[in-house]
């Protein structure tokens, strides 16, 4: 069951949980076997060895749970980068099990002891799965809340979580289905940021800006910060495209870029300022930052990656 994007709901009748990025999985148990699948079913048990625990951990009961495999970054917070480097290792050294270590944060269950309870209410699911009590490391079951939803999306934004899932209570899990019974509600993060260098567009952005490459003064190196190609109108491509001409350069003003996008670049002298919004902050720069606008009474040499 997938969450429809929307604000947070109002009213009663919702469960508020924080909402972690990572890769979904659906982990089932039967006496001492154990399986785990991502959501487009693919068998990643071998991959994920830390949690070859979780028969012990539910007794041998036949189980199947639904939950988000995380890995967390230098703050505590779900780092998807660090993540990334785990998803596509089929056999992990034990180098990368001790330098990328991953937790399951459960937050639904499907399956208990022969029965499904697809059909039973939401808040019926969850009583369900606390009372497994199935909260050692690595696997997690992470608090819901039936109120102040406001509250919770708050302390996730000042905390660098991701947003959070509103969840009606009466409501069943609908597989395969985004629904409006589960709503994802993100945090609008948002970040100063200096134009180090553009892509140039294509189909029907030939010939104007792509991307712009983005990036922040550390100590006095500018470190990459990512790539924004969404965000622009029309009218900020034509603004942005006849800003950038005149600052041409041969080499980047940047370090960090990737090759790939390193091949593609034109850089331009690091003397434009922007905002703009992203959804986490990780190891590698911003989840997905998009294009808010230029600042132009900003000192590049202020802007600092967030939280520094």
């Amino acid at each position: 069951m997938l969450a429809a994007a929307g604000p947070l709901p109002t009213g009663p009748g919702w469960a508020f949980e924080a909402k972690f990025d990572g890769m979904r999985a659906l982990v089932y148990t039967s006496g001492d076997r154990w399986q785990l699948l991502t959501r487009s079913g693919r068998d990643v048990t071998g991959a994920f060895p830390e949690l070859a625990l979780m028969p012990d951990l539910l007794e041998g009961r036949a189980v199947v749970l639904d939950g988000e495999l995380v890995s967390l970054g230098p703050a505590g917070v779900p780092d998807f980068s660090r993540m990334q480097r785990r998803m596509m290792v089929r056999r992990p050294s034990a180098t990368l099990l001790g330098t990328v270590p991953v937790q399951l944060y459960l937050f639904d269950l499907l399956h208990l002891d022969g029965a499904d309870t697809l059909d039973r209410p939401y808040i019926g699911r969850r009583q369900m799965l606390e009372s497994l009590h199935v909260d050692q490391a690595p696997v997690r079951t992470p608090p819901t809340f039936d109120e102040a939803g406001a509250d919770l999306l708050a302390a996730v934004a000042a905390t660098g979580l991701e947003g959070v899932v509103s969840k009606r209570l009466t409501s069943t899990y609908q597989p395969g289905r985004r629904s409006r019974d589960w709503i994802k509600t993100l945090v609008p993060h948002t970040t100063r940021a200096v134009v180090v260098g553009w892509i140039p567009g294509q189909g029907r952005r030939a010939g104007t800006v792509g991307a712009v490459l983005l990036a922040a003064f550390h100590g006095e190196r500018l470190v990459y910060l990512g790539r924004a190609g969404t965000g622009f109108t029309d009218a900020a491509l034509r603004d942005l495209a006849a800003r950038l001409r005149p600052l041409a350069r041969a080499e980047p003003a940047v370090v960090g870029v990737p090759a790939d996008l390193a091949r593609r670049a034109r850089w331009v002298r690091p003397v434009l300022v922007a905002q703009a919004a992203y959804r986490t902050v990780e190891a590698d720069g911003l989840r997905h930052p998009s294009w808010r606008g230029l600042l132009p009474d900003v000192d590049p040499s202020t802007v600092a990656p967030p939280g520094m």
